[in-house]
């Protein structure tokens, strides 16, 4: 609608709240045709956004029924307004939108390309292609708590996920902090920034990897460690529900001991893999593990592990329960009597934006 006809109307009907009104539902027309329309093998048909598919669901957040779990079967044709990220599972990536080709296979169509054929249960991912700056950005923010009577102790963690995601590249911003408190001992410290950068190799399994950090390990006598670490990774597997990868590269570092007794810097050969399991079904279940080994090159002999591992529970929308448990082992600890191993288990509430 031309400025004209909206100024003829407000001149003619006097009524500044009809204009207002014509121009919401403009854009309410719109907004309308950036949705996704699934019709479910019943007939009816249910307007929204596609929120991701794993294994033989889709996860369809409806304005009716707000969010639905369906199997593929149940889906008679899936048809996206909005531009999404498709990953198949042999790596292959596509941006693009999908609608129906036939009684079996759909048409991802690209808006550069050729269009391509799949059926909806070869979709590994689909994610929507964030072109603003602001919206390719996502995170986590988690807090939690415990205390133990017999031992008395008192125990505080948080952690922090910030991440920025390309078509190419992904950005995190990942910190963490466990404090310990306990009578006749000294505050406890396990805690942690990095920033971690990952670049896929477009339509192969491989990527580049690379880290900066600092962290801090008072059972391990680590006033602070510096690190920088650059790889290679591929996924090893990549699937509905599960993703697998492997990295490695060098790492170095400098330490600087708790007692103040030695600072010193490091070469060292790492290996890690990560392990991702989720569900889309009622239990909203998230399983990430992770395991880094670092082999010393110029301190020959020494050795390093990392372990991670963490479960959710989605409770409510966007928050879930988090259970953790970690453990660092450390063949020579840069404090004399500093321990080898530190590992504990925390939990807490965890909101995702």
């Amino acid at each position: 609608m031309s400025f004209h006809w909206v100024n003829f109307l407000h001149k003619r009907l006097h009524s500044p709240i009809l204009i207002c009104l014509l121009v919401f539902f403009a854009f309410l027309q719109k907004s309308y045709g950036q949705n996704d329309t699934l019709i479910h093998i019943s007939g009816d048909t249910l307007v929204g956004t596609v929120k991701g598919i794993a294994g033989d669901k889709i996860k369809f957040d409806s304005r009716r029924f707000d969010v639905l779990t369906l199997d593929h079967d149940e889906v008679q044709s899936l048809t996206t307004g909005r531009t999404y990220m498709f990953t198949m599972e042999d790596g292959m990536t596509y941006i693009g939108r999908i609608s129906p080709l036939d009684s079996t296979h759909h048409l991802i169509v690209r808006p550069a390309g050729k269009d391509v054929p799949v059926r909806l249960d070869q979709l590994v991912d689909i994610t929507s292609y964030k072109n603003s700056f602001g919206d390719q950005f996502s995170g986590k923010i988690g807090i939690g708590g415990s205390y133990t009577s017999a031992s008395k102790i008192l125990r505080f963690n948080g952690d922090l996920l910030m991440q920025y995601e390309t078509f190419k590249r992904t950005v995190e911003l990942q910190g963490n902090s466990i404090i310990t408190f306990q009578e006749e001992a000294d505050r406890g410290l396990n805690q942690g920034i990095y920033l971690n950068y990952q670049r896929r190799f477009l339509g192969t399994l491989w990527f580049w990897a690379g880290k900066i950090g600092v962290e801090q390990n008072t059972e391990l006598g680590i006033r602070s460690r510096i690190q920088a670490t650059a790889g290679i990774g591929r996924y090893l597997l990549f699937r509905h529900s599960f993703r697998w990868k492997g990295t490695n590269g060098l790492s170095a570092i400098r330490e600087y001991a708790d007692d103040g007794s030695q600072t010193d810097s490091n070469l060292e050969y790492f290996i890690s893999t990560d392990l991702n399991i989720y569900d889309f079904g009622e239990s909203g279940l998230d399983l990430t593990a992770s395991e880094t080994f670092y082999v010393g090159i110029t301190n020959k002999g020494r050795l390093r592990n990392r372990l991670d591992l963490k479960l959710d529970f989605e409770l409510f929308n966007d928050f879930s329960l988090n259970i953790s448990f970690y453990h660092n082992f450390d063949q020579r600890p840069p404090s004399e009597d500093a321990v080898r191993d530190d590992y504990g288990v925390v939990g807490g509430i965890r909101y995702s934006f």
